[in-house]
């Protein structure tokens, strides 16, 4: 376990940081932007009204049901997924990438380890760092529920809106994983995880401004987000089984790599 406490201790600063500034977010959003949003109904509708065609939809807007705690969790759940894409890419570069990056990869794989035990004890770290990000993310989000609707139960609809960014957070940690193992070079996790997370970024606000399946469906900030849930109670299927997909296949992908990669 030395491999995975040495990554846990190098990570936790950033971890930490990552999340206060997530939670951070979410409590301005939810506790202190919606009370104002709610009071100003009338002149956020008169304001969305005069705005461009296709605005809203930019940046995640439903006008018809926005009022809504749910509906309202989808826009804070776009830059709230944004950040927390940039922080599973970034640190899953990190971890993975590390000796790649200082070149020394011939001395971690000349020590008494496996590299199949490399790699489950990487893989813990990023998995740690997730939790420790997750949690008081999904505490804060479901107190924000309880605040404004008053309801005493957990229904799964929002268990399931409370989960879409913690999944999304597994989904681009694989994807950092296989971009640390895969590439030759790595300059910069904080600049690699920036870079992943922007991309994806520009491909949601893509299918929000044209609502086609096939950006929805490429666009990975899409597959888990909470207005799903709120207009049909699941995410998409399809969005799960490609998620599924590509974290498996990555995941395969990259373990296959680690373990039989020249040095």
């Amino acid at each position: 376990m030395q491999i995975f406490i040495f990554e846990i201790k190098r990570q936790l600063s950033d971890i930490l940081l990552w999340t206060a500034i997530v939670c951070v977010v979410l409590v301005l959003m939810i506790y202190g932007f919606y009370p104002i949003f709610l009071d100003s109904r009338p002149a956020v509708e008169q304001m969305l009204s005069a705005m461009p065609e296709g605005f809203a939809a930019a940046f995640g807007l439903n006008v018809d049901d926005l009022f809504s705690y749910q509906s309202f969790s989808s826009m804070v759940y776009l830059y709230e997924s944004l950040l927390g894409s940039i922080m599973a890419a970034k640190t899953a570069v990190a971890v993975f990438g590390r000796e790649k990056q200082n070149q020394c990869q011939d001395f971690l794989f000349s020590k008494p380890v496996s590299r199949k035990s490399i790699f489950i004890q990487k893989l813990m770290c990023c998995a740690v760092s997730m939790l420790i990000v997750s949690i008081p993310y999904m505490i804060l989000f479901i107190g924000g529920y309880y605040h404004y609707t008053e309801s005493v139960q957990i229904t799964s609809s929002l268990l399931l809106s409370a989960v879409g960014m913690p999944l999304t957070m597994i989904l681009f940690t694989a994807i950092g994983i296989t971009a640390a193992v895969f590439l030759h070079r790595i300059r910069s996790a904080s600049g690699m995880g920036t870079g992943i997370g922007l991309a994806a970024f520009l491909l949601s606000v893509l299918y929000s401004l044209t609502e086609r399946d096939f950006f929805k469906y490429i666009s990975p900030l899409s597959y888990f987000n909470p207005s799903e849930v709120a207009r049909f109670a699941h995410f998409d299927p399809i969005c799960i089984g490609l998620a599924l997909l590509i974290i498996c296949g990555l995941g395969m992908a990259s373990y296959i790599r680690c373990i039989k990669e020249d040095v």
